[in-house]
């Protein structure tokens, strides 16, 4: 056996893939010049040259590098998509939460919604509200609880 076949034959049992041999013409090319462990460079380089099918032929002979080396090469992209899929179902989520709290502030008395609207919409103190609308600061208190608990009612149906 000659010293090159001894390399490859280090190479193929470090990889543990059966298709390892059609590769090292390519290879050898690539690692020139050679320095430190031909059948660790070898062994490398394959590994990173290797296609996805390559690869899922590794790892069904169980071969971890190969999981692992799909993963480095995928995970940006698998992690944009899962990204995207819950931003998506995060925002239906919330257009679905906004219109049924929509819908549930449309079936209040006019008065009761219009004083709720003006303070988790727009931002005002009940005091404020009062003082805007000109009214006593005890009935935009009275108002506000009682459009809160027919809220609480509709939206939990």
């Amino acid at each position: 056996m000659s010293s090159r076949e001894a390399r490859y034959n280090m190479a193929a049992m470090a990889l543990q893939a059966p298709t390892l041999f059609a590769i090292p013409t390519k290879v050898t090319r690539k690692l020139a010049p050679v320095q430190g462990d031909v059948a660790v460079q070898l062994a490398t380089s394959i590994r990173e040259n290797s296609t996805d099918e390559e690869l899922i032929l590794a790892m069904c002979g169980g071969a971890e590098w190969a999981i692992e080396l799909l993963y480095h090469r995928y995970a940006r992209y698998t992690f944009a998509l899962a990204y995207r899929m819950l931003r998506d179902i995060s925002t239906a989520w919330r257009n679905e939460q906004h219109t049924l709290i929509r819908s549930a502030l449309a079936q209040l008395p006019a008065e009761q919604r219009h004083v709720i609207e003006l303070a988790y919409f727009g931002g005002f103190t009940q005091a404020e509200i009062a003082e805007r609308e000109g009214i006593p600061l005890g009935t935009v208190k009275g108002r506000m609880r009682l459009g809160l608990q027919k809220l609480r009612v509709l939206l939990q149906e």
